[in-house]
């Protein structure tokens, strides 16, 4: 691999007053090519406050240079970066970087890389050049996968008051995610540290390195591994067969959302679920999604690429997931508590998680999905005219439920829901447990129906601008159902239809209660 493709952005961190390192650093980036490397301001320890408000790290400075890296990887996210390339300005580069980065071929499921790194426990040698780390010490030069942005930034944000035990400094933040992120490094060291004075250690000398990058402390923890990975190099011919024949069933979790009935709704539930159970196995995650009648939209109409890998042609899908090993697996997965009954059931039973915490796990994988940017603006713009205050969300799903014999609704009993979520609307304007109303509807006809309904109980009544196509089974566009989806997502409580799951995934996106409204009948035998 290359630096340029494998790492699309790239930074150093540079305090302003250290002039004479960023043009040590700048000469030493350009002498292997890297010019487009980008200089982050780093954060002055002088500027905090105090110790007690370094969120356990030892320092003013080492708090300050966790906010510096956290900041560098914050700007990779806001730039929707695949992967982010972060050296610190007391590094040293192989003089051979690029050639020797040219040998390694990091794995797919890779979270974080270090060109360089000292460690405190025996890593496992993976290929020549490569090893996957246990324990280290040092970020002077590491990359960090977009799958793992938040979950890189949020230990490097410490904890609310000093722990009684060891102070934090950025490399212990960081092994705290070693036995959760895989991370690799390269061997030997592609970079290292300078044995300059360390600003952030207090003006300490770094002596952990030697002149050509070997580590100088811990040595019982890396001996034999250049013996060890001779020995992988004189085999890597028949190694690099195997492993390339069994990745993608071994590194990947394969879904299929495109099934019949599989509205946004169900397709994002069963991203979320399959996201969590790719999570638990240490897999990424390969979704199929074609347009169909029931989501006729691809998935870039409403999500940002990032945590899975989609897939549009179902040829290249099954050749990507080795179909003929894995056709019983590729079930669509409907509920939480079905992917639960069928994973657990090839899973070790010992393993500490039940339906409730892979529940919550799921809805995590929901919040970490990314909507598209242009819904994203569309909806605060469209918050920032209404201004609304306490808002509800009311979700009617009337049209395609009504064609389905199956699901009992139709014009002889749709009154009684109605009639109920009218009622229940009438008892939230009584109690003033909201401030304005926003109607999500699939259909125009609901929608000017419950504008009707809902106004005269004197609140604001919003709803967002739909371009319908009545022929169609969903008379809405894909980007016009997301929008209704995120809106509903940022309202603070939502009650609604029953036999949709578009509302229920809007409600865990939000983190918000929603409400299955039952019919007004004195029984309950429509509702799902």
């Amino acid at each position: 691999m290359t630096i340029a493709d494998a790492f699309p952005v790239q930074f150093y961190l540079n305090l302003n007053k250290h002039d004479e390192r960023r043009r040590q650093t700048l000469l030493q980036l350009l002498d292997a090519g890297l010019q487009n490397v980008e200089r982050v301001a780093a954060v002055d320890g002088r500027w905090v406050t105090s110790i007690e408000a370094c969120r356990g790290y030892s320092s003013e400075k080492r708090y300050a240079q966790a906010l510096t890296h956290k900041m560098a990887i914050w700007r990779a996210r806001q730039r929707q970066a695949p992967a982010v390339l972060i050296f610190e300005d007391d590094v040293v580069l192989a003089k051979d970087v690029n050639e020797r980065l040219a040998e390694i071929n990091l794995p797919d499921d890779w979270g974080i890389f270090l060109l360089g790194c000292q460690h405190l426990v025996r890593p496992v040698v993976m290929a020549p050049g490569l090893v996957r780390c246990a324990q280290t010490w040092d970020m002077h030069a590491y990359a960090v996968n977009s799958r793992y942005y938040s979950r890189v930034m949020g230990v490097l944000t410490g904890t609310r008051r000093r722990p009684l035990a060891v102070p934090e400094t950025c490399d212990t933040q960081l092994q705290k995610l070693m036995g959760e992120v895989p991370v690799y490094a390269a061997w030997p060291n592609l970079a290292w540290q300078s044995g300059g004075p360390s600003y952030a250690a207090g003006g300490w000398c770094n002596d952990n390195y030697m002149p050509g990058g070997r580590q100088t402390k811990n040595l019982a923890a890396v001996e034999g591994i250049d013996e060890e990975m001779e020995e992988q190099r004189s085999t890597r011919a028949v190694r690099k067969r195997n492993f390339r024949s069994r990745e993608a069933w071994l590194n990947w979790r394969p879904v299929n959302v495109e099934a019949s009935g599989s509205g946004l709704g169900d397709r994002l539930r069963s991203i979320a679920a399959m996201m969590a159970v790719a999570e638990l196995e240490g897999k990424m995650l390969r979704v199929l999604w074609l347009p169909d009648n029931y989501c006729p939209g691809e998935v870039t109409n409403v999500l940002q690429a990032g945590a899975v890998e989609i897939v549009d042609d179902e040829r290249e899908w099954l050749r990507l997931t080795m179909a003929e090993r894995v056709v019983n697996d590729l079930a669509f997965y409907h509920t939480m508590d079905e992917v639960w009954e069928r994973w657990k059931a090839n899973f070790d039973s010992t393993y500490p998680e039940n339906s409730n915490t892979l529940r919550n796990r799921w809805g995590r994988m929901l919040r970490r999905l990314r909507v598209n940017a242009s819904i994203v603006q569309r909806v605060d713009e469209q918050l920032r005219t209404w201004r609304p205050g306490r808002l509800m969300g009311v979700h009617i799903r009337r049209t395609d439920v009504m064609q389905d014999p199956a699901k009992r609704i139709n014009a002889e009993n749709v009154a009684q829901y109605d009639a109920a979520l009218l009622q229940r609307a009438r008892e939230t304007a009584q109690q003033k447990t909201a401030d304005a109303f926003f109607i999500a509807c699939d259909n125009p006809d609901s929608a000017a129906h419950w504008r009707e309904q809902l106004e005269p109980l004197g609140l604001p009544v919003f709803h967002h601008w739909k371009s319908w196509q009545p022929d169609a089974l969903r008379q809405s566009s894909l980007e016009d159902a997301m929008t209704d989806m995120f809106l509903l997502s940022r309202c603070d409580r939502i009650i609604g239809s029953v036999y949709s799951s578009f509302a229920v995934v809007a409600a865990e996106m939000g983190s918000i209660e929603y409400e299955i409204v039952p019919p007004a009948a004195s029984n309950n035998e429509y509702a799902a």
